[in-house]
């Protein structure tokens, strides 16, 4: 029985201090509400300070920046301006370049047409030269027996063409069958023109030599002067070496106006 006494205290004391609280609780015995709008009020303008400060110092931020934008903006036209001064500069360097190299180009072209024309004209004088010789050539093939007056031959003037004559030669044909290998009948005339006995040999080498169709006095004389003394000479030669050797001495002690051609001395070699 006092078992379920106690029980029974304990549970209405209990239900006491459960009415307790409650009742403190109905009362309004604790505060969080109110403290909790304080709060959120400090909160509040904590932010809205907060907000204003940031707001403030990106203003700052944003008037710095469009400053620094003018002064890069202000750069940027200066050197855009340079650049194009620049720029415009060398386009006209390089326009007086191009203009000089152009007219270097020019002149270098118009040198070279000068060139030509002249080598041109050169091949044609050549050219008709040997369509000369081709054609004395030629007739001279058609009548082989064809021969030179005595004064013909180089170094041989009226004086020496009379006495010559007086010994009954009067053509180079008439030189060559009277000297011509022939050392006494070369001394006994020396003595009477008194003169060299290797002049009256070197008129007669040139007088062969003027046997070739085409070859003339002053060819002769060439020829004769390198070492061709007689037709039988020019036929053993090489037509180049002999060509080289009468320009390079026709260049130091000129003979004739101009060289005979390659192609010329090779007929005459042909000929003979």
């Amino acid at each position: 029985m006092s078992y379920i006494l106690a029980q029974i205290l304990i549970c209405l004391l209990i239900a006491g201090i459960i009415g307790a609280i409650i009742g403190w609780i109905m009362r309004g015995g604790c505060n969080c509400e109110e403290e909790l709008l304080t709060k959120d009020l400090e909160l509040s303008e904590k932010l809205a300070l907060t907000n204003a400060q940031w707001e403030e110092k990106l203003q700052a931020q944003t008037k710095e920046f469009d400053i620094e934008k003018q002064t890069l903006s202000a750069s940027l036209l200066s050197s855009k301006s340079d650049a194009q001064r620049a720029i415009s500069d060398l386009e006209s360097k390089w326009e007086g370049k191009v203009q000089g190299i152009k007219g270097d180009y020019d002149a270098k072209i118009n040198g070279l047409d000068s060139q030509k024309q002249s080598l041109q004209e050169n091949l044609d004088k050549e050219k008709t030269y040997a369509e000369n010789v081709e054609k004395k050539l030629i007739a001279a093939a058609e009548n082989m027996d064809e021969c030179y007056d005595i004064q013909e031959v180089e170094g041989i003037g009226p004086s020496y063409g009379k006495q010559l004559r007086s010994m009954g030669i009067e053509t180079t044909c008439n030189m060559v069958e009277a000297f011509y290998k022939k050392d006494e009948n070369v001394e006994k005339a020396a003595n009477a023109m008194k003169i060299d006995p290797e002049t009256i040999r070197a008129w007669t080498s040139m007088a062969d030599l003027m046997k070739t169709p085409g070859v003339g006095g002053q060819y002769a004389e060439l020829m004769q002067i390198v070492g061709i003394s007689s037709r039988e000479d020019l036929a053993n030669a090489d037509a180049s070496m002999l060509y080289d050797e009468m320009v390079s001495f026709n260049k130091k002690s000129p003979i004739v106006p101009t060289v005979p051609t390659l192609q010329t001395l090779k007929g005459w070699i042909n000929l003979v």
